[in-house]
């Protein structure tokens, strides 16, 4: 798998976790509804500036990492070591570049293909279940579908989002589906291969959001929140079986649907004090959601419906005060998180 492999050094600490708030030697606290739990804290150490995304292969111990130093690093989970393989696209400004990894060059800069069929900077980026459709959203509201056998644009979404595209995910386990969500407060779900909107959620009234708030007094502190922090939705994330979708909103709140009906399966309001940033269903549970913000605060959420009405501290399962900024986060199906930020190194998180 491996044609060349670059030992990098790697630094680990262990955390605890309690039910009341607690402050390690990094700076870091956390608290949890279960003493049992314990966070195991690794770097990775390579890049030269922060970490800004990392995505996991689906079957492989692979994680590709990119970063404000302008380069792309593929590490080797099991061993946590920099690593080359296969291909790899890279989205930057309007271009999407992909990268034949079986070159014996240390450092790639021959491009083996590139896209560019967008007009302003692309958001993310995302495959779909076959790696037949390449999906990319961007500024301008609109998401190109990429045909990666014939290397031409497919299609574009357009024209339903009225600003800035900030996610997009293809749901599992169906033909032709994918969500995207955008900072004119609303999310969408497509048809994508006919270019057709089968739902759309706007979170843009706190009506729309909240139905349960009815006084004037609730629907004014509402209103003011709406101003100071407005519900742009800037993270969706899909669950594994392709039921559930979740939306990080500018509020702080964060909204389940069904897929299939698109009505709400949980609201969990005031999840966050300031505005999320992720949210993400980690492999290892179909019952738990990963949420971060720009309080740097990493909570796990209990997803169960069953009721509507528990508390937001006994639905947090764990959390943690992390020491910086998260800008991504994923997952592996060991119990394995990994996270980049505003430092030069990925952390590994290992839950025990």
């Amino acid at each position: 798998m491996s044609s060349e492999q670059q030992e990098l050094s790697t630094t680990t600490s262990t955390t605890s976790t309690t039910t009341n708030n607690g402050s390690g030697s990094d700076g870091t606290s956390q608290s949890s509804s279960s003493s049992s739990q314990r966070l195991i804290e690794t770097k990775l150490k390579g890049h030269k500036d922060s970490v800004v995304t990392i995505a996991l292969h689906k079957s492989q111990p692979l994680l590709a990492s990119g970063s404000d130093d302008c380069t792309v690093r593929i590490w080797d989970t099991n061993k946590n070591t920099s690593i080359k393989y296969h291909l790899i696209y890279c989205a930057h400004g309007t271009m999407i570049s992909s990268y034949d990894l079986r070159n014996t060059s240390i450092i790639l800069k021959e491009k083996s293909t590139q896209y560019q069929f967008n007009n302003e900077e692309i958001n993310q980026l995302a495959f779909d279940p076959k790696y037949l459709y390449l999906a990319a959203c961007d500024d301008s509201g609109q998401t190109k579908i990429i045909d990666i056998n014939k290397k031409k644009l497919y299609d574009t979404l357009a024209k339903k989002h009225t600003n800035v595209c900030s996610s997009v995910v293809f749901r599992p386990n169906s033909k032709n589906d994918l969500l995207t969500g955008s900072m004119d407060y609303s999310i969408i779900h497509w048809e994508y291969l006919k270019g057709k909107v089968l739902h759309r959620q706007s979170f843009g009234s706190a009506s729309l959001l909240n139905p349960k708030k009815s006084s004037s007094d609730d629907q004014e502190e509402a209103k003011s929140n709406q101003i100071l922090n407005p519900p742009m939705v800037n993270s969706i994330d899909i669950t594994q079986d392709g039921r559930l979708v979740s939306a990080g909103i500018g509020n702080g709140n964060i909204v389940i649907n069904e897929i299939s009906s698109f009505r709400q399966h949980l609201l969990i309001e005031e999840a966050h004090t300031a505005p999320i940033s992720q949210v993400h269903f980690p492999l290892f549970s179909q019952d738990i959601l990963l949420s971060t913000a720009s309080d740097s605060k990493l909570k796990f959420w209990d997803i169960n419906n069953n009721n509507q009405k528990l508390e937001n501290e006994d639905r947090v399962k764990l959390w943690t005060n992390y020491h910086s900024k998260i800008n991504w986060m994923t997952s592996t199906k060991d119990s394995k998180l990994y996270i980049g930020d505003v430092s030069n190194d990925i952390t590994l998180l290992t839950i025990i």
